[in-house]
């Protein structure tokens, strides 16, 4: 799959922002631990999803 480069790209890094949210969505509605880990399982598989999505791209240079 081809993509931009990431040098002519702005920075980006969703997951993060997703994970906090989500921890103080369980805070505050006191979540079982059951649920916990049900999400903590979602969040490592989107972030080793991730990590195997960078590692097979080939990057293309675009003139500006």
């Amino acid at each position: 799959m081809k993509v931009i480069s990431r040098k002519q790209l702005p920075t980006q890094s969703h997951l993060g922002w997703k994970a906090l949210i989500a921890y103080l969505a369980l805070e505050h509605f006191n979540a079982p631990g059951w649920v916990w880990g049900v999400v903590g399982c979602i969040f490592a598989l989107a972030f080793i999803g991730r990590i195997y999505y960078w590692c097979n791209e080939k990057e293309t240079y675009i003139n500006l």
